[in-house]
């Protein structure tokens, strides 16, 4: 008998062969994202490896669910008949399918993973990915003909079930800003365009062109290693090390010093205090805890008294210093 794939297995198996999924064009999902990966689709590059992750296909499974209860409802009267509900649009030569639209007003759904990520979005407002999204869905449909004065991302966060409703006016300002990323995109040459995430970020690795980006690599080294065989200036690259060091260490300070400040406006003794600033647009919060750890030095001498060592795991760290070379003169 052969072997039965695990749930997630079946799960990106089943949404591997969507044709949305296989779709290889630009999608307006994609404006604002890694600059690398919407040059491989600009440019017609064939993918290297299926794409998506569990996550995305629990979002398209909602997406789905919500499509299906919109059509009964606009079946049902309960929705005007000229409701537009996912149906492909297309501008500047992008392909979209916004949720739904009802004159004047488009919605977008959205899934995201935590509360947190809901909380970021409330206070400094939708990235600009999905905002540059809805936007030029909104775009599309002007130019069909179909007025938009309203657009909407309605937020849905997966562990939680909570929800958000985000609503602003159709903002041209963005379409043109999405476009003009686009002619960038277009008008670069492959090999300049930015790779803008890690390579063990879930963005690249649930990437369709993840090997093909990052190919050339040094062997059995960080595949960011790549950045040091195009750009063979080792010299700028160990530069941009020490400013990064340098400035790490000024923020560090910073912090400490911040903070220390701020204890004197510390309510809590033990648990969790708030304060909230006037003017300031986030909450202070203090979380004191306690905490036990393994004293190692007791556990050595255990071990020591008893003529044996304790257990080790092995591992390995990678560790790269600045060290002023010494004066071969001294």
């Amino acid at each position: 008998m052969a072997e039965i794939p695990s749930t997630a297995e079946l799960l990106l198996r089943a949404d591997w062969e969507r044709p949305r999924t296989q779709q290889q064009q630009l999608g307006m999902s994609d404006l604002g994202g890694c600059r690398r990966r919407a040059g491989y689709q600009v440019h017609g590059y064939p993918s290297s490896k299926p794409s998506g992750s569990v996550q995305a296909v629990i979002g398209t499974a909602v997406h789905d669910a919500v499509d299906a209860a919109l059509v009964k409802m606009r079946e049902q009267g309960l929705i005007p008949a000229d409701s537009v509900i996912n149906e492909e649009v297309r501008f500047g030569g992008v392909i979209g399918h916004p949720d739904l639209y009802v004159r004047p007003v488009l919605r977008d759904v959205k899934t995201v993973g935590y509360d947190l990520q809901v909380a970021n979005y409330r206070l400094n407002g939708p990235p600009k990915r999905h905002l540059w999204q809805v936007m030029c869905y909104a775009a599309a449909l002007i130019v069909k003909g179909l007025p938009v004065e309203e657009v909407q991302l309605d937020y849905l966060v997966r562990d939680s079930g909570n929800t958000w409703l985000w609503t602003g006016p159709f903002d041209y300002d963005r379409v043109f800003a999405a476009m003009q990323w686009l002619s960038q995109i277009r008008e670069t040459p492959l090999e300049w365009l930015s790779r803008d995430y890690a390579p063990d970020s879930a963005q690249c690795g649930h990437c369709p062109f993840f090997d093909r980006c990052w190919d050339g690599h040094v062997i059995d080294r960080d595949k960011r290693s790549v950045f040091v065989v195009e750009d063979k200036d080792a010299i700028g690259w160990a530069e941009k090390l020490e400013d990064a060091r340098t400035r790490k260490r000024q923020a560090e300070k910073d912090e400490s010093l911040a903070k220390g400040a701020l204890d004197g406006l510390r309510p809590n003794g033990r648990g969790r205090g708030e304060v909230q600033l006037e003017g300031f647009p986030y909450l202070l919060r203090w979380t004191v805890s306690s905490r036990h750890s393994l004293d190692a030095e007791a556990v050595r001498e255990d071990y020591a008294r008893a003529g044996g060592s304790p257990p080790v795991r092995a591992g390995e760290s990678v560790k790269l210093e600045l060290v002023v070379p010494k004066d071969p003169q001294t």
